[in-house]
Order: structure tokens, then C-alpha cells, then sequence
């Protein structure tokens, strides 16, 4: 399961997109030290267009080199 939420400009300049799968809030499945997050990426990597990280949400496989991992408490 992989959720995503993108936020753009029309002009796709300006982008946002969060994102987590079920192992990133299950507590015991965890992959990062600090617990249950979501990841963030934007147009701020310098090297990802909004195309191509929005065609890896869709193929359901993301694998972006680096991201910000946002901890997420309930």
C-alpha cells in the first residue's frame, strides 16, 4: 500500500510530495530509527523533475536517493 499527496503549480515549477507506505506506520515493520513518518521530496532536488517522481509514485516503486523523513505523532 502507497500513499501520495502532490501539490503543484500549474506550470509544474513549484511541487510537494508526501508520501508513506504501511511500513512506514507500523511501528514493529519500521525501516528508520525514530519510528512511524511520512517522507517528503520537491522541486528543491535538484536532479528530480515533478514527472519523474510522480511516474515512480505510480509505478508504486519509489526509490528517490535522498528525502526528508517527517516523524509523525499521534
Amino acid at each position: 500500500m502507497l500513499a501520495a499527496h502532490l501539490f503543484y503549480m500549474p506550470n509544474y515549477r513549484y511541487w510537494h510530495l508526501f508520501y508513506f507506505d504501511n511500513r512506514d506506520t507500523e511501528e514493529s515493520k519500521n525501516h528508520w530509527k525514530h519510528g512511524v513518518h511520512i517522507h517528503y521530496i520537491s522541486d528543491l532536488w535538484p536532479k528530480l523533475s515533478l514527472h519523474e517522481a510522480w511516474a515512480q509514485v505510480k509505478s508504486g516503486h519509489v526509490a528517490f536517493p535522498s528525502k526528508v523523513y517527517l516523524r509523525y505523532a499521534s
